[in-house]
């Protein structure tokens, strides 16, 4: 079945390219790849929507919607949602490790109390920021 729709993600698509896989997860897979238009590296998750009758996994709406809306230094930001019949494309930011590799590098870390602070703060202007576009409501 090629539709329009394919058409329209094919070429948007071809504007990425895949330089190496650094994930794997329910959904599908994360990729490094480069955006040939910005000429930027950029992370790219490959999510399949294996029941096309359900549609999009609940918890891969929840991402999106919440990163759509935030915008904070210590979270990659969401560049482009692509949608096709049967997968979803994020291209996010290309962070060079995420959390479980900096803690893993880092376990001798003095500054664990210093990095867990952090973190909450991130988080709850995260919460903050969702509850006031009505993302999430406590």
């Amino acid at each position: 079945m090629y539709s329009l729709l394919t058409a329209d993600v094919e070429k948007r698509i071809a504007n990425y390219e895949k330089t190496r896989k650094i994930g794997e997860g329910t959904y599908g897979e994360v990729y490094e790849a480069l955006d040939k238009t910005k000429n930027i590296k950029v992370a790219l998750k490959r999510m399949r929507i294996e029941n096309k009758e359900e549609g999009i996994p609940i918890t891969a709406l929840r991402e999106m919607c919440i990163l759509k809306h935030i915008k904070h230094e210590n979270i990659v930001e969401l560049y482009e949602i692509i949608q096709d019949i049967d997968k979803i494309y994020l291209i996010f930011e290309c962070a060079e490790k995420d959390l479980k590799m900096y803690l893993d590098e880092n376990k001798g870390i003095k500054d664990l109390q210093l990095l867990k602070v952090r973190i909450y703060f991130t988080f709850s202007h995260l919460v903050t920021k969702c509850c006031k576009h009505y993302i999430i409501v406590i």
